[in-house]
């Protein structure tokens, strides 16, 4: 039930907003959707979801071990 409302905010979206989801609310298509409107998004990250380190990677990275190598002072860059 929650994943049906995912989409009510995107018409309301405009450049640069962010949007806060909590897993519940994660549907991949409404991320694209956000992304098209030039918006940012912030969400937990479901367990079975792979990331990559670009666009171009190949492979998954091990994101805590990432996190690990580029955290300074509290801040990831």
């Amino acid at each position: 039930p929650d994943q049906s409302l995912a989409g009510r905010i995107i018409p309301l979206l405009k450049e640069d907003d962010l949007v806060i989801r909590d897993l519940r609310y994660y549907v991949s298509e409404k991320i694209k959707e956000i992304e098209k409107q030039k918006a940012f998004y912030i969400s937990r990250l479901k367990s079975n979801i792979d990331v990559y380190e670009s666009i171009d990677s190949t492979e998954p990275i091990d994101l805590s071990k990432h996190l690990d190598k580029h955290m300074c002072c509290g801040i990831v860059d």
